[in-house]
C-alpha cells in the first residue's frame, strides 16, 4: 500500500511537471488536456476502460499507468525520467509528455495514441512523443 501511494504521488509530481514544461512551449494545459476524473469510461461497445498497470514500450522500459475516470497520467521505469498527463477518450489518448531530467528542445512535447487489441496496446498516431507504441503486461 505504501508504494501504491508513493507511486501515485509521483505520478502526479510528473504529470504536474509535464504541464509545466507544456506551459512553456506557449500553449496552456487546460487548452491540450480536459479529463474527469469522475465519469466513467466506456468503449464503442460500452466496456470499462481500465489502462491502469504496467506497461512495456518499445524503447524497451517500463510505464506505470494510472487511469482516473479519463484522466490519464504515467511514469517511466527510469526513476521519473519521462511523465504524461493525457485524455482517455473510447479509442484515443491524447495529452503531454515530458522527459522530467532535460530541458532540451524535443524532450517534450503532445502524444496521441490509438488504442487497440482490447485496449492492450497503445500505438502512438500523430504528434511527437519518446515511445511508438506500449504494450499492458499481464
Amino acid at each position: 500500500m505504501q508504494r501504491l501511494t508513493a507511486t501515485i504521488g509521483m505520478l502526479l509530481l510528473g504529470a504536474l511537471i509535464a504541464l509545466g514544461f507544456a506551459g512553456q512551449t506557449g500553449a496552456r494545459s487546460a487548452e491540450l488536456v480536459k479529463c474527469s476524473s469522475i465519469t466513467p469510461l466506456l468503449d464503442s461497445l460500452g466496456r470499462p476502460i481500465d489502462l491502469t498497470g504496467t506497461w512495456t514500450a518499445s524503447d524497451r522500459q517500463r510505464y506505470y499507468l494510472r487511469q482516473v475516470g479519463s484522466c490519464l497520467w504515467w511514469d517511466s521505469s527510469k526513476a521519473g525520467s519521462n511523465v504524461f498527463f493525457g485524455t482517455v477518450s473510447s479509442s484515443v489518448v491524447v495529452g503531454q509528455w515530458a522527459d522530467v531530467r532535460s530541458r532540451t528542445p524535443g524532450t517534450n512535447g503532445k502524444l496521441t495514441l490509438r488504442m487497440t487489441s482490447g485496449n492492450t496496446v497503445l500505438l502512438r498516431t500523430g504528434s511527437t512523443g519518446p515511445v511508438r507504441y506500449l504494450r499492458k503486461n499481464p
